[in-house]
């Protein structure tokens, strides 16, 4: 038994270098041979092998979030990523970005009904038979290119298409465009593998497309968090570049980016339009907010 399990720890080993290998194209070896290695640590100590998920007793339901989930969204943060925020912080983003502040909440029953209109109304209590268990935060920017990175000084990693986009751009005008940004994604430890962070990043691409009209979308990532790195690999992104040093404690920073195709039913000239529309209600339903996005009795 040791043996096949040996042999299958190993293919799995060869499957996800060689999709690391793709993903982050001519990146340093050496950052690929050390993340396949924990890959390979994983698969041979079982630890990123599927496991019976803990019952829940209850659905999950992704919605938008609103000033009384910020107490929920800030446990969901500290108890699932090394890089905290303050409440003025998501305050902010949730006045500036809502269309781009989502949560997934644990429903224990099915009385709740989500309330749009209180979503900026700092009631003294939050709901008693629901708590937040995943989150993503998101925002625009406007750049010149795809290829700026926010928040620091990027290392870039160019390709021969952008090297042959470079070569276009000294030819013609450069119109600004509409980038997003993921802030920051979390899932409580006991609600992963269902999926969750997928159908946030999945809404909010969407959001970003119908609200803003984003051709666009990049986020930073630790070079050591495979499980992460893998997740948005799938979603289709790519690493573009390197930003040493840029956590806290020193580790250095991937940068990806995804082209954003999805075409936007919305006039994206007028913001204001934009926020009043809420393509989330009006829009298609597989789109549409609130929505139960897992359910054990499914």
């Amino acid at each position: 038994f040791t043996r096949k399990f040996y042999n299958f720890a190993k293919c799995i080993y060869s499957n996800e270098q060689v999709a690391l290998e793709k993903m982050t194209k001519n990146l340093s070896l050496n950052r690929l041979r050390s993340s396949a290695s924990i890959m390979l640590d994983k698969c041979v100590n079982g630890i990123g092998l599927k496991r019976p998920l803990k019952p829940i007793n209850g659905r999950i339901q992704m919605r938008l979030a609103k000033l009384t989930d910020i107490p929920s969204i800030d446990r969901c943060n500290l108890a699932s990523l090394p890089e905290n925020y303050s409440p003025q912080f998501y305050e902010n983003q949730l006045h500036q970005w809502p269309e781009l502040t989502i949560v997934a909440e644990h429903i224990h029953g099915d009385s709740f009904q989500e309330d749009d209109t209180k979503r900026f109304v700092d009631c003294p209590q939050e709901q008693p038979n629901s708590n937040i268990v995943a989150y993503v935060l998101g925002r625009v920017e406007q750049r010149q290119t795809a290829t700026e990175y926010p928040l620091g000084k990027c290392v870039p990693v160019p390709s021969e298409a952008d090297l042959a986009e470079e070569v276009v751009q000294q030819e013609s005008p450069i119109s600004p465009e509409k980038i997003g940004f993921v802030m920051s994604i979390a899932v409580m430890g006991d609600y992963r593998e269902r999926g969750l962070a997928k159908n946030l990043m999945n809404q909010l691409h969407w959001h970003l497309t119908q609200c803003h009209g984003s051709t666009g979308i990049g986020l930073y990532v630790r070079t050591s968090n495979v499980d992460a790195l893998y997740l948005y690999q799938r979603a289709g992104y790519e690493v573009v570049g390197v930003l040493p040093r840029y956590y806290g404690d020193g580790e250095d920073a991937y940068f990806m980016k995804k082209h954003l195709s999805e075409k936007s039913t919305v006039n994206n000239n007028n913001l204001g339009t934009l926020q009043q529309s809420h393509p989330w209600q009006s829009g298609p339903l597989p789109w549409r907010l609130p929505r139960t996005i897992y359910n054990e009795k499914l």
